[in-house]
């Protein structure tokens, strides 16, 4: 289960990494620019990296508060078993989307609706989690249907694989009929 989950992980980080330099080629003309930032001139301003958004703007508002009084609290401590994101477009409409899970509260789903704007969808497409203890998230089309599926790891409880039904379709919790319900 642990191999099964460690793959799952380095298969998103890779994932993020090949779009980001996929995108980067896609804006300099299928080539990748390198610039030296530390050159004199190179730079008229500091570079910024990220900016902060408020909730209040993005509508993402999801916290994953660490409980100490649950039974499996000690799992905190680890730093790598609370909880993990997956970002693709989930409903087809060309924008990615955002699926936390928690640990060990409910799991979010944001659909964005426009460039930085979310909308929390978690109970329309059926993905809470049931509060379960979340390790990490994958999407992937596992049924080869062309839109993207959940895969979710949980601890001590079955992990979960949310079938995408279509755009703007409930999910569908299958992780049984695929043998993918197991228990870590």
């Amino acid at each position: 289960m642990r191999k099964l989950c460690r793959f799952v992980g380095i298969t998103c980080a890779l994932t993020c990494i090949l779009t980001t330099l996929h995108a980067q080629a896609a804006v300099n003309g299928n080539r990748i620019s390198v610039r030296n930032l530390t050159e004199p001139g190179t730079v008229t301003r500091s570079p910024t990296l990220f900016e902060r958004l408020p909730h209040g703007k993005t509508g993402v508002d999801y916290i994953n508060v660490m409980d100490l009084q649950h039974r499996m609290s000690y799992l905190n401590y680890a730093g790598s078993v609370c909880g993990g994101i997956a970002i693709g477009d989930v409903n087809g409409d060309g924008k990615n989307d955002l699926y936390f899970v928690s640990a060990p509260r409910s799991n979010k789903l944001y659909i964005q609706e426009e460039p930085w704007v979310f909308k929390d969808a978690t109970e329309e497409f059926l993905l809470s989690g049931e509060d379960r203890w979340g390790a990490g998230v994958a999407m992937v089309d596992i049924d080869n249907d062309e839109d993207l599926d959940l895969y979710v790891c949980n601890y001590d409880a079955p992990n979960q694989l949310f079938i995408n039904q279509g755009a703007n379709k409930p999910f569908e919790e299958s992780a049984a009929s695929y043998g993918l319900d197991m228990v870590d």
